[in-house]
């Protein structure tokens, strides 16, 4: 990747007639701890991201799964309505 944009900056410097060797031209385009500084700071740049993702999941999954205990305790809340009136009835009926 390194080399790859090292390729594409000297051939777009050539068509522009850009001096790469003038300044700090050098010390950028011939060092490899630039390029390795650009690296690492993508590479926490999209572990940031990750991570931001995942948070975003965690929080869609616990409102989904609050949203799934509030149905179940409908649900037990009417079973326990109906329980309790078939034993009525079966009091009745005896």
């Amino acid at each position: 990747m390194m080399k790859k944009i090292s390729v594409a900056i000297h051939s777009k410097a050539n068509s522009t007639a850009i001096d790469l060797q003038a300044g700090n031209g050098p010390l950028y385009m011939d060092t490899k701890w630039p390029w390795q500084y650009l690296w690492l700071f993508m590479t926490n740049d999209s572990n940031k991201i990750r991570i931001l993702e995942i948070t975003f999941a965690n929080i869609a999954l616990s409102r989904h799964q609050s949203s799934v205990c509030k149905i179940m305790a409908r649900q037990c809340k009417m079973l326990d309505v109906i329980i309790k009136y078939a034993i009525s009835l079966q009091h009745i009926l005896r």
